[in-house]
This record gives C-alpha cells, sequence and structure tokens, in this order.
C-alpha cells in the first residue's frame, strides 16, 4: 500500500489536509498492509461510537453500576437503626434489590418484636422508615426503566438509520441522507404504534386496553413492517427509472429535485420532506 494513499484516507477521518507535495514524496514509500488493517480496527470515530452497541451496552452497565452504587450507601444510613442480626446479612449481601428486601423485613420485625406499648413518636419513626424505603424502592425502579427505555430506543434508531442509509437516494438527495434519516425517525415515532426488537427485527403493534397487538396493511392479513413504513417515507427521495427521485436531467445540466406541488395544504411530513429536497 502506498503512503500516499494511506494518509488521503487518514485527511477524510480527521478532516485534516496533507499538502499535496508531501503526498506526492509519500506515494514513493510503500506501507505494510497490516498498517491499514490495524489503523480501521483500533481507531474509532465519535459518529461510530455512538451507534456501536458494545459500547453503549458498556456504558449502560456503569450507569447500573453507578445507580446501585448510590443505593448501597444509603441502606448503611440505616444499618444503625435496625438489629444487629439483620445489619450483618446486609453486609453481607450482594445484591441490592436483595437488600433493600432484607432491610424492609428488618424494619417489620422491629414492630412485631416491640413489647409493651409503643409510643406515638416511635411509631411515626416506623413509618418514616418505611416510607423512606418504599420511595427508595420505587425510585430505583423507576431510574432502572427508565435507562432500560433509552437503551432500547437506542438501540431502534440504529436499526432504524441503518436501514435508511441503505437505500438508494436520488443524486439531490445524496448529501441529505442524514438529514432524511433523522426526519424519518421523528415521523416513525409520531405514528400510534408501538415499536419492539425482536431477534433482530422490529415489530409494530398498537397498544389498546393495556394489550399489545399486532398491525396489518389496511384491508390484508399480512403485518405491517418497518420496511414498508420506511418504503413510503423514503420513496420520494430514491432514485428511480423512470424519474420519480428528480426531474430528466438537461443537456449540461444537473439533476434538479422534483417540486412537490399539493393540492392541498402540506402537512407536517410533507413540509419536513420539501424543506429537505430544497437543501
Amino acid at each position: 500500500m502506498k503512503g500516499s494513499d494511506f494518509f488521503k484516507k487518514l485527511n477524510e477521518t480527521l478532516g485534516v489536509q496533507i499538502p499535496e507535495e508531501t503526498l506526492t514524496k509519500l506515494g514513493e514509500i510503500d506501507l505494510p498492509e497490516e498498517l491499514q488493517a490495524k489503523h480501521a480496527e483500533v481507531f474509532i470515530s465519535k459518529e461510530r461510537a455512538k451507534h456501536d452497541e458494545s459500547i453503549i451496552e458498556h456504558i449502560v452497565k456503569e450507569d447500573r453500576k453507578n445507580t446501585f452504587r448510590i443505593v448501597d450507601e444509603k441502606i448503611k444510613q440505616f444499618l444503625p437503626l435496625i438489629g444487629e442480626e439483620h445489619a450483618n446479612v446486609i453486609n453481607n449481601t450482594f445484591e441490592t434489590f436483595k437488600k433493600l428486601d432484607i432491610l424492609t423485613t428488618a424494619v417489620g420485625d422491629s414492630v412485631k418484636n416491640a413489647k409493651g406499648k409503643v409510643s406515638e413518636d416511635v411509631r411515626k419513626v416506623e413509618e418514616e422508615w418505611a416510607a423512606k424505603i418504599k420511595a427508595k424502592e420505587e425510585d430505583f425502579a423507576k431510574q432502572l426503566a427508565e435507562r432500560d427505555d433509552k437503551n432500547k430506543q437506542m438501540q431502534l434508531e440504529f436499526v432504524v438509520k441503518s436501514k435508511l442509509l441503505g437505500y438508494n437516494y436520488a443524486e439531490p438527495f445524496q448529501k441529505t441522507k442524514e438529514h432524511i434519516a433523522q426526519m424519518a425517525i421523528i415521523d416513525l415515532k409520531s405514528k400510534p404504534y408501538v415499536y419492539e426488537l425482536e431477534n433482530g427485527t422490529v415489530a409494530i403493534r398498537q397498544e389498546k386496553d393495556g394489550v399489545k397487538r399486532d398491525v396489518f396493511e389496511q384491508g390484508t392479513e399480512t403485518k405491517l413492517t418497518l420496511e414498508k413504513l420506511l418504503d413510503q417515507f423514503v420513496d420520494p427521495f430514491i432514485a428511480k427509472s423512470n424519474g420519480g427521485g428528480s426531474e430528466p436531467q438537461p443537456p449540461g445540466g444537473t439533476p434538479q429535485p422534483r417540486q412537490i406541488t399539493p393540492d392541498k395544504p402540506m402537512n407536517y411530513q410533507e413540509r419536513m420532506r420539501a424543506a429537505a429536497a430544497a437543501k
């Protein structure tokens, strides 16, 4: 591999420019193919990192670990208020959820084993303990649910964007593929559907009365698919042999975006598509 070829690719990656005279000199140098392979293996751009499943998974795990650590520290604050036996069990338990269960049991045992008449002040303190523990459990469960939902949304957007970037867009829209992909994701979220990842595919469902049901194409027994929705959205932007993606190319000219002239006012999605086509 010529040195000039390698550094030209490096230019594209880093967004810098090496003088042509320098590239000419580098063209006389043969570099080992291993250098290019190692560079592709080790180097990772910001955009690639945002969509790398292994990196996303690592971040989510670290985020959960920090959340567990915070809850564990909060649990320690209650240990002096419960019996030594329960405190020892909690200290020797690793799972945060189990610690919360043991702490709840300890508070309940304290109430049951209390002898004599429990004063009103003590009863209020016990109620406060129970309320605080319950609030911590609910807050922790809510945080986990939010993080899981965020992770699923990131994975869904990654799958959708990968499919969208694979379409054969017409020439006028080649430079706006990223914008078109983002508009398509917004369009999908605006629909009354629930999108669920299943074995590498995306199932489309609607929820009614707490029950999720598959969605079928109107008037058929064919399930509605993500690919069908994406095909409908990108249809105005893809290259077509009959000129559907652009007007016929004038002699010596460049393809012009198809002009949208609706008979009625454009809706939100149509306005966004028209704006992208005008760029």
